[in-house]
This record gives C-alpha cells, structure tokens and sequence, in this order.
C-alpha cells in the first residue's frame, strides 16, 4: 500500500476545517424569515414579559423596562431577589410618573440570585393569571440590559412564526437576531478609547456570527443551538407547564453516568428549554428582520469590560460544552437536525483556529513540495482564504459601519485568543459557578 500524499492529508483536513463555511453560505442564501400574516391571532395584549434581574437600576434597566412597555404587552415582570426589591420598585415608580407605565410588578424571593428560580417566580404568577382568566399566549423574557429600538414592529414581526408550522411541527418558541451597541466615542482620543473599541467591535462580531449561523442551520435543517435567553418568545402553553418547573430547577449535569453530578445548575436556562422544546415535539424559528432584532451593551459596561467579557465567554463555552453533551447523547438530534449536528453541536469540540490554521500551513507548505509549487505562494494564498472565513461572517456588520473596517484585526486575533479560553473552559465543566457575576447561588 503506497503511502498517503501530503497532498491527500491536506486535502482531507481543508475538507474538515471548512465544510462549515461552504454550507454556512448555502444556509444564508436559503434563510427566509416569516412573514406577519394579515389577520393575526396573536397580538401584543397576548404576551406577557419576565425581566429577571439583581441589579434593579440604572439607565439599561430603565431602557429595558420602557422598552418592554412601549410593545405594547399586558404585563411586565421584573423578576429580583428580596435586596433588590426597594430598587425595582423605586424604578417602577419613576417610569409611573415620567411616562405613565402602569403595567410593571415587581416579584422577589428571599434568597441568593438565581436566574433559574427568578425567571420560575414570574412564570409562577402568570400561571395563576391564567387560571383565572387571563389570555396570555406567549412569555418573553428579557435580560435586564436588552431593549428594542422600534418596539411598534418588534412584536409583529417576533409573533409571526407562532402562527406558521416550521417542518410540519409546530413552532413553539421563537428566537430573534441580537447586536451589540456601538460604542460612539472616538476610537483614537486616548489608548484606553482605542483598547475599549477594540472590545466593543470584538462583542458586536461574536452576535453577528451568531446570528449568521442561527440563521444558516435554521433555514438547512430547522434546527437551533439555543434560544438565548438574552431575549427568547416561549408558547405559553410549554412555558407555563407546571410540571416544567421541578426539572427546570433540578438539572444537574455529569459528563459520565458513573460520576457524581454537579448542580442544579444555575446558568443554561435557555440550553435547557432549547432541549426542551425539542424533545416535546415542538421547534423553534430564528427570526431575523430589521425590526425584530434587539440591543444588548454586552461587552463595555462595568469597571473592567475586558476582565467581564472573558468571564462571560468562559461561562458560556462552559454552558455549550456541557449542554451540546447532553444534546448529543440524545440520537433523536441526528435524525431531526443532521445539518445543525455537523456544523455546530459536533465541530464544538475541536474548532480551535489556534490548533486548526498552523497545521494547515504546515501541510500546505509540505503539499507544496510535494508538488513542486511555490511554497510561500501557496500558503500566502492559504493565508488569505484563512483570513476571509473569519470576515465573511462578520461582514454584515462592517458594511453597516465601514469605518470600523480598521478595527477587524481585533476580531482576528480574538479568534485564535478565543481558542485559549474555549480550553480552559473545557477543562472546569464541573465548575458551575455564574462567572461575571459573584453572590450568584451555587457560586464557586
């Protein structure tokens, strides 16, 4: 038997790494979302809101709950613990008086944060409206820092997929597009205005990759890796069940039968109900519109953006990697969402352009000689491929911003930087604790 050619591995190993992008494209071109039918029997007085939070203040929090009002819903949960309660309440107040909102109740519980038992405290108190006559048909759920920037269009477009079957199933969540705000201030006043930009566009291309893929698997399969929770629509009729609150608050996670599991866990929520969902026959539609799409500062608030923008990808490469396990140990997942399966559940686990571009060039430059070709052409040409896999996806918005075209290689080298952190969060699944957030139930 001959030996394999450099040739051939090369081949073989350009095949795994870009498979993605091939049919990432085809996903995007297919991608069409639904359309708001003409007589709608789902309207903004049929959907109620939960806004899980712990810190009741500030301008994003007032712009989420006047955001949430301005739809049009019938009722708006903010969802706290007990020390966050005189915080609610004095927002509350000042949104009654300053623009006349009267749909605002405040929940809270005595105890630690937990956005889990938050989120089960809202659900628990439009169960009981329900039951006593309320028409509610849909839950959204908003993170205390989300808002819309055209609230009238939103929801028109956010319910239409609950009026449609996806696949033959019913649709029975709905998940929308997300951006990240762009900060306004000059890039170039001062090395700390630089340095911040740099992270802001860095937030931004992470949501825009994710809307792309959302939307690319969504069209080629029907599948969805997660309806984030940083905003996410749920059927009432699921999301309200009461039998859905024991596991909700009781999941606990092993990454082998034998092992003693940790938990409850108290991030992942939307892993779970993505989950869910599935295994109860429903699916769920990635919505992506101009209108439906909402606004998250992720990535420069606080004091230290960079230290709480590495913890937050920490926490969710942790939350994916322990979720995707327990995804894949379902084999309904294979048989329903092939696509979805092969191009995120699955490449999770070894997509590490730090590890993946290196090797490549060494095997381009062996393929290369191989053949008598130009080595330094050959693997310049690589180079270039390399680098337009990881603008393509992120082109959406340059092309929005243009002048923030200066800043991508910060989102390069947030590629392989990237790597680093997916590693190492691999290696603490069992730590479960929030990340960004201390004081937060389970934490440490």
């Amino acid at each position: 038997m001959p030996p394999i050619s450099w040739f051939t591995i090369f081949t073989g190993v350009c095949t795994l790494r870009f498979y993605r992008f091939f049919l990432y494209l085809l996903g995007r071109f297919l991608y069409e979302p639904s359309k708001p039918p003409k007589a709608p029997t789902i309207l903004p007085y049929h959907v109620d809101v939960i806004v899980p939070s712990i810190s009741c203040d500030g301008s994003w929090f007032r712009k989420t709950l006047l955001s949430a009002s301005q739809m049009g819903v019938n009722q708006i949960y903010v969802a706290t613990i007990e020390s966050g309660r005189k915080a609610a309440q004095t927002t509350q107040n000042q949104l009654r008086k300053t623009y006349g909102i009267e749909n605002i109740q405040v929940l809270s519980y005595t105890g630690l944060p937990n956005k889990r038992k938050q989120l089960t405290e809202g659900l628990k108190c439009i169960r009981t409206e329900v039951e006593n006559g309320r028409k509610t048909k849909i839950v959204l759920f908003l993170d205390d820092h989300v808002w819309v920037e055209n609230p009238a269009l939103f929801l028109k477009d956010a319910l239409a997929p609950f009026e449609t079957m996806m696949r033959g199933r019913p649709v029975r969540a709905v998940a929308v597009a997300k951006e990240v705000l762009r900060l306004q201030k000059s890039r170039f006043e001062s090395l700390s205005s630089f340095y911040n930009a740099g992270l802001n566009l860095i937030a931004r291309c992470y949501l825009e990759r994710h809307n792309g893929e959302f939307s690319a698997c969504n069209a080629l399969d029907g599948g969805l890796p997660v309806n984030s929770g940083q905003a996410s629509l749920w059927e009432a009729s699921f999301i309200l069940d009461a039998d859905l609150d024991t596991s909700f608050l009781h999941e606990y996670w092993s990454l082998w039968p034998s092992e003693t599991p940790v938990g409850p866990l108290v991030s992942e929520d939307d892993n779970f109900l993505t989950r869910r969902i599935y295994e109860t026959g429903g699916t769920i539609k990635f919505q992506s519109t101009k209108g439906c799409r909402i606004t998250t500062v992720l990535g420069h608030d606080g004091p230290d953006p960079w230290k709480r923008w590495a913890q937050q990808c920490n926490r969710w490469s942790k939350t994916t990697y322990r979720s995707n396990l327990m995804s894949l140990k379902d084999p309904r997942l294979f048989l329903q969402f092939p696509v979805t399966t092969a191009t995120i559940y699955v490449p999770l686990f070894f997509n590490y352009a730090l590890l993946w571009d290196p090797v490549l060039l060494f095997l381009c430059a062996e393929a290369s000689a191989e053949q008598h070709v130009d080595i330094r052409y050959s693997c310049f040409l690589l180079l270039c491929w390399i680098l337009l896999t990881k603008v393509v996806k992120v082109l959406p918005q340059i092309l929005r911003y243009p002048a923030d075209a200066i800043m991508l290689p910060w989102q390069i080298w947030f590629a392989y930087l990237h790597s680093t952190w997916k590693w190492k969060a691999a290696c603490s699944l069992k730590n479960i604790d929030w990340g960004s957030r201390k004081g937060i139930e389970n934490d440490g």
